[in-house]
């Protein structure tokens, strides 16, 4: 099922998945291309034969300038994910970072209230044999 191209874009898309869920629409390549129909034999001519007014041409197309368009908002789109994704683990990490202070400290007092004890047992048992 084709879908409409994204704002901004022309010509029809097709929903492409990725890993994820998220639908990209991909511009439908053209069936004709008018800047090119409309040329002379000349213009054609100078196509083959001028490189720079071939790559001219194709930067003009619009279906080139859509894929360039779709390119950049895809690069946008991984480094906001890449963003999130970094703040989301650094907010966990910070959260297991306390979590392991805290059960330090726990601990530690834990094996200060068990030495304690052990010493006050050590000498109630060296009283009792004397």
């Amino acid at each position: 099922p084709e879908t409409a191209a994204a704002p901004g874009r022309t010509g029809e898309a097709e929903p492409r998945r990725n890993s994820e869920t998220f639908d990209i629409p991909l511009p439908a390549v053209p069936q004709q291309f008018e800047e090119i129909e409309s040329m002379g034999a000349d213009g054609l001519q100078q196509l083959i034969s001028d490189e720079d007014a071939f790559e001219r041409l194709v930067a003009s197309l619009s279906i080139v300038q859509n894929m360039d368009e779709f390119q950049q908002d895809i690069a946008k789109g991984n480094v906001k994910l890449a963003k999130d994704s970094t703040n989301r683990y650094k907010e966990q990490h910070d959260t297991l970072s306390q979590e392991i202070q805290f059960l330090s400290v726990e601990f530690n007092q834990k094996v200060e209230e068990y030495q304690s004890l052990e010493e006050k047992y050590n000498q109630v048992a060296s009283h009792s044999q004397h």
